[in-house]
């Protein structure tokens, strides 16, 4: 039996002397093929919506500043949008109003942030941290930090807990009249 490469020497040989090339039948069996055409990674959509686009939603506009990154991920639209849309609220005299809107709503989030940070941490009198001093080598540091008097912790707690709360109440009703006025 010939190997291969004493077939392809033959065959070339062949091929150079005006020969023709001794005869083969290949078969072969193509099993379930995947499907032809653009592929979507499970990331696709995500991405989609992180990922800010070529052009403007609102008036098609290429967005390619730095400035545009920026206000998309705020507003999603580019920052020349922007810039009218504040305009406008200055010639309407609303723009005060929205800003404010704009600033209690960000403290708001940043107070259910804390608040939800600070019931978390509630349960845990006993506290552990790992740092690595040497990731490749596998070397971690340990410290452990323990409260020493249980109740003044929780009251302390309960305290910055109920500030929270009452502080949350006073922004989501202010929220609420700054949403009616517009």
């Amino acid at each position: 039996m010939k190997s291969e490469r004493e077939r392809q020497y033959e065959a070339m040989d062949a091929i150079l002397n005006n020969r023709t090339p001794e005869k083969r039948v290949m078969v072969g069996y193509k099993g379930n093929s995947e499907k032809q055409g653009d592929k979507e990674s499970h990331l696709t959509k995500i991405m989609k919506d992180v990922r800010m686009p070529w052009f403007c939603p609102k008036c098609k506009k290429v967005m390619k500043k730095q400035l545009d990154n920026q206000v998309w991920m705020q507003f999603q639209h580019c920052f020349d949008c922007q810039i009218e849309f504040e305009n406008r609220l200055i010639i309407d005299g609303k723009y005060d109003d929205w800003k404010e809107k704009k600033v209690t709503e960000n403290r708001l989030a940043k107070y259910k942030d804390e608040l939800q940070g600070i019931k978390e941490f509630y349960d845990k009198k006993k506290v552990t941290y790992y740092n690595a001093i040497n990731p490749e080598l596998g070397a971690m540091d340990e410290e452990t930090y323990e409260v020493e008097d249980a109740d003044e912790w929780d009251a302390k707690i309960d305290e910055a807990v109920k500030f929270f709360e009452s502080e949350i109440k006073k922004l989501e009703t202010k929220l609420e009249k700054l949403n009616e006025v517009a």
